[in-house]
Parts: structure tokens; C-alpha cells; sequence
């Protein structure tokens, strides 16, 4: 037995001798430099782009055997007037030799130095990303065919990275065809005891900046690889940004735990963020459950606080078709105060807004991936309920005393407050192609009773209102008199842009319903008038008509004709 293992070391000493023997007469005798026509023209025929190294390729030394390479460049296709399509300053790989003859691979390390990518969209449409060259590759006989290797447990028995490092390293992307552009810079990875073993640390951070903001975000998680089913794991994902947006800071927190399937291409996961500023709303504990599969994003359930009120509901995003993503929410909102989430949503470009406790539900679908095409495909259904507030920017009041005014022939001396205060405020809304059309508007107030149909046009950002509004009826005294506006409908008109509509009274509206108001008290009052003659001279009547005389009848009728005319 001991001859046997003298006899097994020596030949490992020898394999080893060899080995380092090799090691020694490649840095020698081979100089790296050489490789670049090679790797040059091998990159080259691989995605049909020009590639450069313009800087020196150099050995690295046992235990680890490994390469340094310079700067590098690879060149757009054909069709984009900008050159490079990415970069990089330099990048070192060192690989263990003895763990790879046991099918391991061992590295002290990877460094990536001054990557920059550049992401394009023509104005034609065409993306700079797709790295297969146009032209289809000659197809092999049976026999040059190799059949790529599957990761499996048989074939990688071990991976060991001791660090993996990028610095300084960023990604830029421009759409010329909708002019927008946003970046990423002074991207930092670090990855630490890479292992398909067990889970490994990873911290990234970076800049990012578009046209409307601009930030610094830092990020962790725990990361487990698995080559054999390719399925990756992020665990305990936590991600910080500070924003700048609008002149404001604000700070976004990201929670979550995600499961990345690259054989199915699915992922799934749940996300919670602390706070959340989006389209200048204000957004708190958001809570989301996400799953990716087949070209489909679904976010169920979600949920989340907002202006003292919640958030429930959720979503399917459909990006098959990768140009128009089609997008489907169905949600629910109660408690929320309706003032101070109109305000940060509009600021004081909007005259009209509605204060008080809001609730609504909403079953929506849209398609598209910009602001304008979003609204002009919006479709569906919502309904909303108020309570306790008001119509700021319009006053009811104001309107109704000055038509009282106008029937009374008096200068308008009414003062506007510019709201209206409510009890409730419910309706329902159809919205078709970005049109939000309402036809049950209906406003309960201490004085008077308002309905309203009318639409709003999303798209062009224009409002047609109209309403109604019924003063309530306070004493019999007031409905006899024929000059108040008790029991009449007061037509009011809101029109124009959206942000700033013109509120007035329909003044040709409600002329014709005062002359008809009037025609009809006056009607009412002369038919109410001859039933009480009638009655008050049908007995006179009878008895003429017991004693048949003529002469009698005929003065009892022109009296009681008198009488009406009178």
C-alpha cells in the first residue's frame, strides 16, 4: 500500500512539474499580444461588428493563470451614425490551474475597469443591441456539428470566484424617435466567495439621470446560482435611491425576495417600498407580489397608502409585443382625502379641484408605452363617492344668486367664494379611447340638490359639463311667489381646457326655463282660481237651472265670467 501511494505522489509531483513547466514556457515563448488578431476576428465574425484592442494583453502568474487585457472596443452595426456601441479601459481573469483537471473552477478574481455601454434607437426604429450578425450562418454537416455542453452536476462539480468587480462602469440609452434618453454611471459591483454552492454576497450602487430627474441608488442581496436548472434566487433585496425630482429629494426603499427561471424565462417575487414618490403623488408602505412568465407581468396583489386613505388592487402588463405593452389595473380606493392628493397631482395649474373623504373603483385597460398614447387608448369603467367636502373653484351659491338677481332686474351683488360645500358627491364614468363621459353626477348640499352629465376629453385636455342645480324648497310662502328661483333648475356650464375651464350660468337656458316657470305658476294660479268661482257659484247656478229662467241664468253667467277676468 505505501508503494502504491509513494508511486500516486510521484506522478502527481510530475503532472504538477509539467504543469508549471507549461505555465513557465507559455509566458516565455507565447506572447499574449498575439492574441488580438485572433480574438479580433473571431469577435468580429461573431456579431458582424468591427472590434479593437488597442491596449496591451498580458500574463498573469501561477497559482493563478489568468490574462490582462486593455482597452477595447465594439463597434455599432451598420445604420447608426455614432460609432461605438461599448468600451472597455481594462479586465483581468485569473483561473486556478490544479482545481480545473478535478472539473473546478477556481478564480482569485474578475475586474472589469471603464465599461460603457451605449444603448440606441434610431429614428427608424432599429435598436443597436442585437449582437447576432444579420447574416445567417453557413449550416454544418452532421458530422461539424458540436453540441454545446449543458450545465449540469456531472459537468460543473464546483465554482469558486473569490471577487468579482466592476468600477467605474456605465450605461447610457437614447430613443431618437421619442427623444428620450437616460443613463447610468459610476455603476460599482462587488460579489464576493461566488459559489454554486451556497449564496453570496452582492453590493452595487451607481448614478442614474433622465430628462426630469436624477439620483444615487445603492443596493444588496444575497444571491444563490444554480447551473443545472438555472434558477436564481435574490434574497434579502434592499435597494436605496435618493431622487432629485422637481427640485426635491426624496428617499425610495426597496424590500424584496425574487426567483429568476432563465429556462422558463419566468420570475417571481415580492417587493415593499417604505415610500414612493411617482407622478408627484405621495406613496407609502407599498406591498407587491410579482410573477413573469411568458411575456406577461402580473402585479397581484397589490396594495399601499395614500393620503390617509388605501390602495388595493391589480395589474397585468402584457409586453409580448415589446412596442405597445398592453396594461389592464383593476383597483379600489377608500378613505382617501381627495384635497391634498389633487393638489400635489396637479399643483395650482388645476381651477377646479374636489376636497372631502373619496372612494372609487377602477377597471381599466390601456396600451402603449408613452404619456399621450396611454391616455387615447384608456378604456373602461370607474365609479366615485365623496363625502363631506367641496368643489373648489366653483360656487353654486354664487350662480343662484345672481340668477335670482337676474330675475329681480338687479345688478349682481352676490359674492363669489369660488367653492361649494357638499354632503355627498357620487357618479359613475364610462371612459372610451381616453374620453371619461359621466351621466349621473349627483350633488347633495344644504342648499340645493345638483345633477350633471358631460365628458372630459383625457387626451386633449378639454371638459363639457353640464349641470343642474335645484334650490331645495324652504316654505310654501316661497314656492307662491313667482319671482324666486325655488323649484326651478338653474343650468350651469363648464367648458374648455381642462386645467382652467370657464364656469358660468346658461344664461339662454335659463331664460326659457324662467318664461316656461312663469307661464306655468300663472297657469296653475288662474285654473286654481276658476275651480274656486265654480264652486263658489254652483249652488246660484243649480237653482237657476231648477226654475228655468233664462233671463236670471244669463246674468249669473256673465258675473261669474267677470269674475275670472277680473
Amino acid at each position: 500500500m505505501n508503494r502504491i501511494l509513494k508511486l500516486t505522489a510521484i506522478l502527481l509531483s510530475i503532472v504538477v512539474l509539467f504543469v508549471i513547466l507549461g505555465v513557465m514556457l507559455l509566458v516565455i515563448f507565447v506572447n499574449p499580444n498575439r492574441l488580438k488578431s485572433i480574438l479580433t476576428e473571431k469577435v468580429t465574425h461573431s456579431t458582424g461588428r468591427a472590434f479593437k484592442i488597442d491596449g496591451d494583453i498580458s500574463w498573469t502568474f501561477f497559482p493563478y493563470l489568468g490574462i490582462k487585457m486593455g482597452h477595447m472596443v465594439l463597434n455599432n452595426p451598420t445604420g447608426f451614425t455614432e460609432t461605438t456601441f461599448a468600451e472597455m479601459s481594462g479586465a483581468t481573469l485569473g483561473v486556478r490551474l490544479i482545481p480545473l483537471f478535478r472539473g473546478q473552477i477556481e478564480s482569485k478574481g474578475v475586474t472589469l475597469k471603464g465599461l460603457q455601454v451605449h444603448l440606441l434607437k434610431n429614428a427608424k426604429g432599429q435598436v443597436n443591441w442585437n449582437v447576432v450578425p444579420d447574416a445567417a450562418p453557413a449550416k454544418l454537416s452532421a458530422a461539424d456539428q458540436v453540441t454545446p455542453p449543458s450545465y449540469t452536476r456531472k459537468t460543473v462539480i464546483g465554482l469558486a470566484v473569490s471577487k468579482v468587480e466592476v468600477s467605474d462602469a456605465s450605461v447610457t440609452y437614447q430613443d431618437q424617435q421619442t427623444k428620450q434618453a437616460y443613463a447610468i454611471r459610476h455603476f460599482e459591483l462587488q460579489a464576493k466567495n461566488i459559489s454554486l454552492m451556497q449564496p453570496f454576497p452582492v453590493k452595487a450602487s451607481f448614478d442614474f439621470s433622465s430628462a426630469t430627474s436624477s439620483g444615487h441608488a445603492v443596493l444588496s442581496s444575497d444571491v444563490a446560482l444554480n447551473l443545472a436548472t438555472q434558477i436564481y434566487s435574490f434574497r434579502h433585496f434592499d435597494l436605496v435611491a435618493k431622487l432629485q425630482q422637481d427640485n426635491k429629494e426624496n428617499t425610495v426603499h426597496v424590500l424584496g425576495n425574487a426567483l429568476v427561471d432563465l429556462d422558463k424565462q419566468t420570475l417571481q417575487g415580492e417587493v415593499s417600498i417604505k415610500e414612493l414618490q411617482a407622478a408627484k403623488l405621495t406613496i407609502h408602505n407599498i406591498k407587491v407580489k410579482l410573477r413573469f412568465q411568458n411575456g406577461i407581468l402580473e402585479l397581484a396583489p397589490f396594495s399601499a397608502d395614500l393620503y390617509q386613505g388605501n390602495l388595493e388592487g391589480q395589474a397585468k402588463i402584457d409586453l409580448q409585443n415589446t412596442n405597445t405593452p398592453r396594461i389592464a389595473i383593476q383597483a379600489k380606493v377608500a378613505n382617501i382625502q381627495a384635497g391634498p392628493l389633487l393638489e400635489d397631482l396637479g399643483g395650482n395649474k388645476q381651477k377646479i379641484k374636489i376636497t372631502g373623504t373619496g372612494d372609487f373603483a377602477l377597471n381599466v385597460t390601456t396600451a402603449g408605452a408613452e404619456q399621450q398614447t396611454l391616455l387615447r387608448n384608456l378604456n373602461g369603467t370607474s365609479q366615485f363617492t365623496f363625502a363631506n367636502g367641496a368643489i373648489v373653484g366653483v360656487d353654486l351659491g354664487y350662480l343662484v344668486d345672481s340668477a335670482y338677481q337676474l330675475i329681480k332686474k338687479r345688478a349682481i351683488t352676490a359674492v363669489n367664494t369660488n367653492q361649494t360645500h357638499f354632503g355627498n358627491l357620487t357618479g359613475t364614468a364610462a371612459i372610451r379611447n381616453g374620453v371619461v363621459m359621466n351621466n349621473d353626477l349627483l350633488t347633495d348640499s344644504p342648499r340645493f340638490l345638483t345633477n350633471g352629465k358631460g365628458t372630459i376629453d383625457l387626451v386633449q385636455q378639454k371638459i363639457d359639463y353640464a349641470l343642474s342645480v335645484a334650490v331645495k324648497q324652504k316654505s310654501a310662502e316661497q314656492k307662491e311667489n313667482a319671482m324666486n328661483v325655488y323649484g326651478i333648475t338653474i343650468p350651469v356650464l363648464i367648458t374648455g381646457d381642462l386645467n382652467d375651464p370657464n364656469v358660468r350660468l346658461d344664461s339662454a337656458a335659463f331664460s326659457k326655463i324662467i318664461a316656461e316657470q312663469q307661464i306655468q305658476k300663472v297657469t296653475d294660479k288662474a285654473t286654481q282660481k276658476i275651480r274656486d268661482e265654480i264652486k263658489k257659484h254652483l249652488p246660484e247656478v243649480s237653482d237657476l237651472l231648477k226654475g228655468k229662467n233664462g233671463a236670471e241664468l244669463n246674468k249669473k253667467a256673465n258675473e261669474l265670467l267677470n269674475s275670472f277676468l277680473r
